[in-house]
């Protein structure tokens, strides 16, 4: 029998899967562009560093908000050599205009380690009750693949690893090859963590969505794959919003975006796209978004990837939507 309230949670879950998805728009407010314009910054926000480390681009990050600063964890991409990644910090009081440091944050682990070849793709959260900031990576190890590992910090400058948190799933699951982009909130309803991340099959570059329960954030339990469309959702980025869920997520190209009553079956409003290519640095394709909804300056901003160019020039880019 189940001990805990995790492991509750889990076994229901298993023995009653989430039904398919069906449209949920009564109840849940879009966010998406039938309802809100989103506004693109002209110019990137973040480009490449100056620094080795970072000095081949900046991709796949993490937004949070302290008070009146927003802190951003940036995967950089290292121009030299092997190309290492490793995950920078910046910060800005208007999201716009970023000051940032000339070294990493956090880096590759020794070698075995779960992530001794690229620490990326972050996801953190500020836990106000612990005063500490939590992030959520992801660590390539060669001939093994990606993992999901967890570190913390006082400050959001100095951060301890304290190892892979969520690792490979079991063989023929949609998992088993590796996990990447966690997105990862606290629900104080349930007083649980929740993360959805990209599982891939060995063959796979992008695969299902899968969705995990934590109660500390560290151990964690898988509970499913996400009904619908499962590889629709291209670095799912997710935040919860009076008792909805919403998503924005890639789609190859451009952000899409995604609304949902439990997290599990999402409903797409049309037009599903709230940003499209740009004409410039983002004129190639758009990926991983993150966002915040500033309910104090009435806005939904969104940070994300973008490329241009055959060699993939890397910068991060912002839009914002004024609340209604």
């Amino acid at each position: 029998m189940p001990r805990s309230f995790l492991q509750a949670a889990v076994f229901i879950l298993w023995l009653f899967p989430p039904l398919p998805a069906v449209a949920q728009e009564a109840g849940c407010t879009s966010l998406g562009a039938d309802a809100l314009t989103y506004v693109r910054h002209p110019t990137p926000v973040l480009q490449a560093g100056k620094e080795d480390w970072h000095a081949g681009g900046v991709l796949h990050i993490a937004v949070c908000q302290v008070d009146d600063v927003f802190h951003m964890y940036y995967t950089g991409l290292a121009k030299t050599g092997y190309a290492y990644r490793s995950i920078g910090h910046a910060s800005s009081t208007d999201g716009v205009h970023w000051q940032r440091k000339s070294t990493p944050v956090l880096t590759r682990g020794e070698a075995d380690e779960f992530d001794d070849v690229h620490v990326h793709m972050p996801s953190v959260i500020y836990d106000a009750g612990a005063e500490k900031f939590r992030m959520w990576y992801v660590g390539y190890q060669n001939n093994r693949g990606n993992t999901i590992g967890y570190a913390e910090s006082a400050d959001g400058a100095a951060w301890q690893k304290k190892g892979q948190v969520l690792g490979f799933g079991a063989p023929q699951t949609f998992d088993q090859g590796s996990l990447r982009e966690p997105s990862v909130l606290y629900d104080p309803r349930t007083r649980l963590y929740k993360m959805w991340y990209n599982g891939t099959l060995p063959s796979q570059h992008y695969g299902p969505t899968g969705y995990a329960i934590s109660e500390d954030g560290v151990h964690w339990g898988r509970v499913t794959a996400v009904n619908g469309d499962q590889e629709r959702f291209i670095g799912i980025h997710v935040v919860k919003r009076k008792g909805c869920y919403h998503g924005w997520y890639g789609t190859g190209p451009e952000i899409g975006y995604a609304r949902s009553k439990d997290g599990l079956r999402w409903d797409w409003p049309d037009p599903e796209i709230v940003l499209p290519r740009g004409d410039s640095f983002d004129s190639r394709y758009l990926q991983a978004p993150v966002v915040i909804i500033d309910e104090a300056a009435g806005k939904v901003r969104l940070w994300y990837n973008g490329a241009t160019g055959a060699e993939e020039t890397l910068a991060v880019g912002y839009a914002e939507a004024a609340l209604k």
